[in-house]
């Protein structure tokens, strides 16, 4: 799924392929190259900023993601 038609579907496409930013300095949002070759602008990487705004206003303490295999460990 790479293709938005309506609210809905960008919710489960932010889900599925939206990464954050490389590093912590980076905040906003900014297009995701890697997970969105063909630069639709419909997948996006998030800064920690973003992640602060989406804890406090869900009253959340942390987000647990992961869609990669660890060999060792968690």
């Amino acid at each position: 799924m790479h293709e938005v038609q309506d609210d809905e579907s960008q919710i489960v496409l932010d889900i599925l392929w939206s990464d954050p930013t490389d590093t912590d300095n980076e905040l906003g949002i900014y297009a995701n190259h890697l997970r969105d070759p063909s630069e639709t602008g419909n997948i996006v990487k998030f800064g920690p900023d973003r992640v602060e705004t989406f804890l406090k206003k869900n009253n959340l303490n942390m987000i647990v993601r992961a869609h990669e295999c660890v060999m060792d460990g968690f």
